[in-house]
């Protein structure tokens, strides 16, 4: 009988061992794929906050032009009314 127990036994330890062996494979496999999650939400954030900034030295840049423009005009109605 403690032989047949043993057998069983040894088979039990073996499935179960297999069985463990596949949880911390997926487990190693799900924690790789939320670092590489955790990495790209980064980079992602870093490419927004580059944009946020970007964008920002545009609008600074076109209000930058438009009063530029708007002297040039000025300045050109001026120089037209002294011209007259």
């Amino acid at each position: 009988m403690s032989a047949i127990e043993g057998k069983f036994k040894g088979e039990l330890e073996k499935r179960i061992g297999s069985v463990i062996k596949k949880a911390e494979d997926e487990k190693a496999k799900y924690d790789k794929s939320t670092q590489n999650v955790a990495s790209l939400s980064d980079q992602i954030k870093s490419f927004m906050d580059k944009f946020e900034t970007l964008k920002e030295d545009m609008a600074a840049s076109s209000a930058n032009f438009s009063n530029w423009q708007m002297e040039t005009d000025t300045s050109k109605a001026e120089i037209m009314t002294l011209e007259t």
